[in-house]
């Protein structure tokens, strides 16, 4: 049996800017074929944390492995062949056709101004397929719904063919039906992903873990069932609440109260 790949964990993950610390020696650990939801109030160090794991910005102190092997000390290419992040307010300021977008998910696989070879567009088609929406392969981006533009740009970082994927609040600005699918679709993939998310009870549903974040420091990470829960809610988010198990879908729902303070 062919052992599992995409374990990236941070040990000790300091980040500091303008003299304090973004993140403070934070140890995580996102699981193959899992979805671990990073949680926290805004100005908790998600994003950063995201940008870190990704190999994007580097760490003052501490290390980010994946399957490992540091990924700071590795060429971004290689990274970009493993690692694949889809970051917060990502738009584009063009308007391509869809399937172009999504190939530039191949460029860590071409040399530079070569043409697509057709293993590359076997990829593209692939990704397109995988997130729903292969019929918008021709269409411009500028035609494009938030929901739809979304899903191209998972299915362009699925044309890296990652083990790991990183996503920064992937379901921001959407309606709830395109919450639902996308998070559907993030957990359903069979990789490793790492997700920034703002709505409890959606990471409640479809997160497999959970890592929370307070000030950039981590203050509980496991099994979403065994840590969301009303005094964790409180703690974080100053806010008083009610956690049930729902009766429709089996997961954590929490009912907000009022602030605590």
């Amino acid at each position: 049996m062919t052992a599992a790949v995409g374990a990236l964990r941070a040990r000790d993950l300091t980040v500091r800017a303008h003299g304090r610390d973004l993140l403070s020696a934070v140890e995580i650990e996102a699981q193959p074929a899992r979805l671990l939801g990073l949680l926290g109030p805004n100005g908790a160090g998600k994003t950063t944390l995201l940008r870190a794991l990704a190999g994007v910005r580097r760490p003052d102190s501490g290390e980010v492995t994946l399957d490992g092997l540091p990924v700071h000390a590795a060429r971004r290419r290689a990274v970009a062949r493993r690692m694949a992040l889809v970051e917060q307010h990502h738009d584009l300021h063009t308007d391509l056709l869809v399937a172009d977008i999504v190939m530039l998910g191949r460029t860590p696989y071409r040399r530079a101004f070569s043409a697509a070879s057709e293993r590359d567009r076997e990829v593209v088609e692939a990704a397109l397929a995988r997130v729903g929406v292969a019929e918008l392969a021709s269409r411009r981006w500028s035609t494009l719904s938030g929901g739809e533009r979304q899903r191209v740009h998972i299915a362009r970082a699925l044309a890296q063919e990652p083990e790991v994927m990183l996503l920064d609040e992937p379901t921001n600005h959407l309606d709830i039906r395109f919450q639902l699918e996308v998070l559907a679709l993030l957990r359903g993939l069979g990789i490793t992903v790492v997700a920034a998310l703002h709505d409890l009870n959606l990471a409640a549903r479809f997160c497999h873990d959970v890592a929370v974040l307070e000030s950039g420091r981590l203050v509980a990470a496991g099994p979403v069932q065994e840590v969301l829960d009303a005094d964790l809610i409180e703690r974080v988010y100053a806010v008083r609440a009610v956690v049930e198990r729902s009766p429709h879908t089996g997961a954590a729902t929490a009912t907000f109260l009022a602030p605590s303070r």
